[in-house]
């Protein structure tokens, strides 16, 4: 299937210098790199980081001692808060936290403030960013043709997302250089 030009459109880069290559690459993360096509596989893969984010920046709020992570975790806390939310008002609930989840949030809970404590937290942050940028770039690629009002709605989620996908990858990446992560 080819690409819709209205699909096409939403992964252009720009072209007036405000691209930035840096939240494009990457990919630190544990898991197969994604793919959806549908909108329900999109949401599916967006729910269980999603709801990951929202545990561990809730510790990290509360927890970090470098104010650039704390503000980090507290603008994501409020847009994993919005997105689960969101998803869970389309009837896609969260999946159990896989074991790798659960070992990062232990950590987290029992790891003393500090900066050990914040390196884990934000490379865990830019490895989740990276993931779900990836993903929401192969939903907008692969979506399939023609899409009805759902699969629309989905489109225009993802592609939302995108931009504050790829705006956290570029801070986390900040933040993990400035403290050495």
């Amino acid at each position: 299937m080819t690409m819709s030009e209205n699909q096409a459109s939403l992964l252009r880069q720009p072209t007036d210098g405000t691209h930035q290559p840096e939240a494009d690459s990457g990919k630190d993360y544990p898991m197969p790199t994604p793919h959806a096509r549908t909108g329900a596989q999109f949401y599916a893969g967006l729910i269980g980081p999603a709801a990951l984010s929202v545990e561990a920046s809730r510790i990290a709020v509360n927890k970090s001692t470098d104010a650039d992570i704390r503000q980090f975790a507290n603008f994501e806390l409020r847009e994993a808060v919005a997105v689960v939310a969101i998803l869970k008002s389309l009837n896609t609930l969260p999946p159990p936290l896989d074991a790798g989840s659960q070992d990062l949030l232990k950590i987290l809970r029992t790891k003393p403030p500090g900066t050990e404590f914040d390196k884990i937290y934000i490379t865990a942050e830019l490895a989740n960013h990276e993931f779900l940028r990836d993903l929401a770039e192969s939903y907008l690629a692969n979506a399939t043709e023609p899409a009805d009002a759902t699969e629309l709605h989905g489109r225009n989620l993802a592609a939302l997302a995108l931009t504050a996908f790829k705006e956290h990858v570029v801070l986390s990446k900040n933040i993990v250089q400035a403290i050495g992560a």
